[in-house]
């Protein structure tokens, strides 16, 4: 679906935990293309490596089994700290 979309557009996803992070209630599933490197200078003079800006996607289900009446508020909604230390992983790589 979305995330093998953005996969064949060549951008590199995050698979630390799977190419897609699904909550425990199956409700909240998040996927995350991987931070390009890039070479920063620092006011100081100094230079290094670091990660630059990535992208998270995610997909948020209704809270009830009919999925065509759900609005907005009724979709599941928070953070889910599971999959945060994996998005994370995005700048690492």
């Amino acid at each position: 679906a979305f995330t093998e979309c953005v996969a064949s557009a060549g951008l590199q996803l995050n698979q630390e935990g799977g190419m897609v992070k699904i909550s425990p209630d199956g409700l909240l599933r998040q996927s995350s293309t991987v931070a390009d490197r890039m070479q920063y200078s620092f006011g100081c003079g100094a230079a290094e490596e670091i990660a630059g800006s990535y992208f998270e996607f995610a997909e948020r289900r209704p809270l009830q089994s009919d999925a065509a009446a759900a609005t907005e508020m009724e979709l599941r909604d928070g953070f889910e700290v599971g999959n945060a230390d994996k998005i994370f992983m995005s700048t690492s790589a």
